[in-house]
């Protein structure tokens, strides 16, 4: 069977650090993973693809844009139907609140379980410091996830993802 991968880009905004704990969440909630709202139902629910995931994607340096993406790979005969399935994903997100919180969970553990280490402190102080921040913000990032809601993260959708012009490659 022939197979077709896709991947839609949007550019959305230059780099904003105030949004780096949203994205972190959203990636976890809506795209990045087996459980996520992307994969649950392109692939599984739908069965339109092999392969889906979407995401936002934080620039490295401040003077850069964000993006968000959405990637699909499937049979050629299902690609019309498994992008109509992603697109309408990218412009209404599902909300399920035991995921949201499932993902909030999720990403608040990797962020304790994170060592920055040996030379990787000074890598890290680096992209920082090309992000425009001057101190290790993880701290207030773990807080804002701790108090972070699922209206927030749909602002963040909207605001963020929702709308924006796709390119496909």
């Amino acid at each position: 069977m022939v197979q077709t991968e896709l991947i839609l880009l949007a550019k959305v905004d230059q780099f904003d650090a105030s949004k780096l704990a949203r994205a972190q969440v959203f990636n976890d909630y809506f795209g990045y993973n087996m459980s996520s709202i992307v994969f649950q139902e392109i692939r599984e629910s739908k069965s339109l693809a092999y392969a889906a995931y979407a995401g936002y994607s934080s620039a490295s340096d401040k003077e850069y844009s964000d993006y968000s993406y959405a990637y699909i790979g499937t049979q050629t005969n299902k690609l019309p139907q498994a992008v109509d399935a992603m697109m309408e994903l990218m412009n209404d997100m599902p909300e399920v609140e035991q995921l949201f919180e499932a993902s909030k969970n999720s990403t608040l553990k990797k962020i304790a379980a994170q060592r920055i280490t040996k030379s990787n402190i000074f890598w890290s102080y680096e992209a920082l410091k090309k992000r425009g921040i001057d101190h290790d913000n993880r701290k207030e990032i773990y807080e804002e996830v701790q108090n972070m809601t699922l209206p927030d993260l749909r602002e963040f959708f909207n605001n963020s993802v929702k709308g924006n012009d796709y390119t496909a490659l």
